[in-house]
């Protein structure tokens, strides 16, 4: 297989599967600065790492155990794309479009995360350690059993996200609610005091924010 490039960029190992390899080959032999367009493909097992994926179209794809490590996701549509168990360390997803996308187990230490759209995403079991959430928007995401720990935060979007299990020790800023948990066995929505107080318990210092 010829191994195209881009700014000298070429895969640690190539997606197994066909179409994704083709497509990924045919974008890297491109002038530079062509969108990439990768919807419904499966990256799955991949080692992507540092790739520059800024703008691409990875709606309804697959990237299940993919190494993505520091790579670029800036702005990408990822409506619907499966990430599950990938590695996202350090990468950027500023204003990724990830409407319901899945990042169960997925691995994001240190990852950018300010001003994307996760509405209705999976982030359970998710490690998340140190990551910027920014002012991103996670309404009705699942963040159950994930790691929040030493997380930063302004005006982070938790709107009905469910957070049972959820460790936020050391996590910092400003959140926007109210966030889902089970209190005395039953669930709750809980906001304001309560919520400050629910982080508090737990490590973190969080804020509600409030427009003035």
């Amino acid at each position: 297989m010829s191994t195209g490039t881009r700014d000298g960029w070429t895969p640690e190992v190539w997606p197994s599967d066909r179409a994704a390899s083709s497509t990924l080959k045919a974008w890297l032999d491109e002038s530079d600065g062509a969108e990439f367009y990768g919807l419904d493909l499966d990256f799955g097992k991949a080692d992507l790492s540092r790739i520059d994926l800024a703008d691409a179209w990875l709606t309804g794809s697959t990237f299940g155990e993919t190494v993505l490590r520091n790579a670029q996701l800036v702005h990408a549509h990822c409506e619907g794309a499966n990430f599950a168990v990938a590695d996202l360390m350090g990468a950027d997803l500023t204003g990724v479009i990830g409407h319901a996308a899945t990042f169960s187990g997925a691995r994001l230490v240190g990852a950018d995360l300010n001003a994307a759209e996760f509405w209705d995403a999976d982030f359970s079991r998710a490690d998340l350690t140190g990551a910027n959430l920014g002012d991103g928007s996670f309404a009705r995401a699942d963040l159950r059993g994930a790691s929040l720990r030493k997380a930063t935060a302004d005006k982070a979007i938790l709107r009905e996200a469910s957070l049972d299990g959820v460790e936020v020790a050391g996590m910092t800023g400003s959140v926007i609610g109210p966030i889902k948990v089970t209190l005395d066995g039953e669930p709750a929505l809980i906001d304001d005091d309560e919520l400050v107080a629910w982080f508090r318990h737990r490590g973190a210092t969080v804020a509600r924010f409030r427009r003035a």
